[in-house]
């Protein structure tokens, strides 16, 4: 209560400092202090005592000097307040000006975000083209076909990310997916783990691993593989619940990118390595060593060129498995700036027909595997 009633007094007190007739009272009492420094100067200079202590001593008061001292001091007091009164209005002109820029600066970023005006018809030349990717998938009977058309589907949603950026240089784009594994059992035989998890170990659900065969790139001529990919495995805990450190700051014992894809089934990206560094420092609870081997992967190791990437999940289609997600698909580019500005939560919805084909070819692939 205190604090409000400050904060009024202090804004009426502005309110008045800052009004234009005050201006003419400082003046006036300048002119009138000038005034009786010319004629009454000696009167003034001869009086040692100031009006305040001697009030009731009339034989010793000196009335001259008094009201000059009191014009000197007002002028001070109201020169100093209305100081005060601009430099406050002007911080908070200051403020708002900031505030609004910043508006302006996020609408304009929003704007640079979307997609150019020729999006669509592309957009509409790659779902066309994917469609043969899905029939020659489905009735193929052999493994390495499937994989070709899953190829074919990622280049497309390559293409399609490199114009939604508006990038028109060369920049190398790349998508893979990496597939849940019930229990931890892998297709390669050798992966490179993230965390050290035996297989069905009770505290997590399975892992997520990523396939070679199954990613592309936009530096390589028909959507060949990506020779910079390897098996790569990332265990999903069990527990998803969040805590709260000593700080009280909510703490996730999933980790960014893929594995937060699958677990919430949302789209997850990080513009820059920088953010994904922030996120790892500011909100995750996973093990630290577990964490420098992620910055380490981006710093010095196989995914330094990595400057920006996203992930989204794959749902299966399978009535009897509704909801549950066969993998992650990830994209990234040798540069910062990947889907940036919520550019990806715009993005991702546009992907959902290239998320069911994957899921469909993914399925099919899945059965002719168990075949072999």
């Amino acid at each position: 209560m205190t604090s409000f009633f400050n904060t009024l007094l202090v804004d009426f007190a502005e309110k008045k400092l800052l009004n234009p007739w005050l201006s003419g009272v400082i003046a006036s009492f300048t002119i009138l202090a000038g005034a009786q420094a010319s004629f009454f100067g000696d009167d003034i200079k001869s009086s040692h005592y100031l009006f305040l202590p001697l009030l009731f001593d009339t034989e010793r008061l000196s009335l001259v000097a008094t009201t000059f001292w009191l014009l000197v001091i007002s002028v001070t007091l109201l020169l100093g307040g209305t100081q005060w009164a601009q430099n406050r209005a002007a911080a908070r002109a200051r403020s708002e000006i900031e505030t609004q820029a910043k508006k302006l600066e996020g609408f304009v970023r929003r704007l640079e975000s979307l997609p150019p005006e020729t999006y669509l018809a592309g957009y509409q030349e790659a779902l066309r083209g994917v469609s043969s990717s899905v029939i020659s998938g489905i009735y193929s009977h052999k493994v390495p076909q499937i994989e070709s058309a899953i190829r074919n589907v990622l280049g497309a949603v390559l293409e399609l990310a490199r114009q939604y950026d508006k990038c028109n240089d060369k920049i190398p784009y790349c998508a893979n997916i990496m597939l849940f594994r019930q229990g931890g059992k892998t297709e390669a035989k050798n992966p490179f783990y993230l965390n050290e998890v035996p297989p069905n170990h009770p505290d997590y659900d399975g892992c997520l691993e990523l396939v070679p065969s199954l990613s592309t790139t936009t530096s390589q001529p028909d959507f060949a593989l990506d020779p910079e990919i390897f098996p790569f495995v990332v265990h999903i805990p069990k527990n998803k619940e969040p805590s709260r450190d000593g700080n009280y700051k909510l703490r996730y014992p999933v980790l960014p990118g893929a594995p937060w894809s699958f677990v919430y089934k949302e789209y997850a990206g990080f513009s820059t390595i920088h953010e994904l560094k922030e996120w790892l420092e500011m909100k995750c609870s996973v093990e630290i060593a577990v964490q420098e081997k992620i910055r380490t992967y981006f710093s010095t190791g196989q995914g330094q060129q990595i400057r920006s990437f996203s992930s989204m999940p794959i749902l299966a289609l399978a009535p009897d498995v509704d909801g549950h997600v066969l993998g992650v698909l990830n994209i990234h580019r040798y540069a910062e700036g990947l889907l940036a500005e919520k550019g990806g939560e715009r993005f991702s919805p546009l992907l959902e027909p290239f998320r069911l084909i994957l899921s469909i070819l993914l399925t099919v692939r899945n059965e002719k595997l168990k075949k072999l």
